[in-house]
C-alpha cells in the first residue's frame, strides 16, 4: 500500500514530508533539481549542534522558511504548545528528504488491524480490511510507546 501525505497551509496542499517535490512547489519550478534543493537547505539552515528544543532542531534541518510553513503551526495544533516548549526529539522524528520520496513511512505495511482498524494514512478503512465494521481512527502523532 502506498499513499501520499499532503499538508494544507497558506491556501494550498503541499507535498509532505518535506522533500524535493515540496521544494519544487515552494520555488515554483517543476524542474528544480535535488542539488538545487540541497543548496537551498545549506543556505537556509541555522546550524545548532545541540538544539535545546524542537524549534532549534527544525531550523537546523530545514531553515526558517520551511519551519514557518510546516512545523511551527504543527506543534501548536498537535500538542497545544509552541515548538520552543517541546524537546528537540519531538520534531526530529518527523522525516524530511532531499529526494522525491513522498512516503511518510518506509514500512512495507502501513496500517494494522487489531480489534479496530487504525488507519495511519488518508485512505478508506476498507482498503485495510474490507470486513471491518469499526470506524477508522486516524492518529496524527506517534503511537509508539517510546514517543509518549
Amino acid at each position: 500500500m502506498t499513499y501520499r501525505v499532503q499538508v494544507y497551509t497558506q491556501g494550498r496542499y503541499w507535498s509532505f514530508p518535506v522533500n524535493l517535490a515540496t521544494y519544487r512547489q515552494l520555488c515554483g519550478r517543476a524542474d528544480a533539481s535535488e542539488t538545487e534543493f540541497k543548496d537551498y537547505l545549506a543556505r537556509a539552515i541555522i546550524p545548532c549542534e545541540h538544539p535545546a528544543n524542537s524549534r532549534d532542531a527544525m531550523l537546523a534541518c530545514v531553515g526558517p522558511e520551511l519551519y514557518e510553513l510546516f512545523f511551527r503551526g504543527y506543534t501548536l495544533k498537535q500538542w497545544g504548545r509552541p515548538a520552543e516548549a517541546l524537546d528537540a526529539s519531538v520534531c526530529r522524528r518527523i522525516p524530511w528528504r532531499s529526494d522525491v520520496d513522498e512516503r511518510y513511512f518506509h514500512d512495507e505495511f502501513q496500517a494494522s488491524t487489531s480489534g479496530t482498524v487504525t488507519v495511519r494514512c488518508p485512505i478508506a478503512a476498507s482498503a485495510c480490511n474490507s470486513r471491518s465494521t469499526h470506524r477508522p481512527t486516524v492518529p496524527t502523532g506517534c503511537s509508539s510507546p517510546r514517543c509518549r
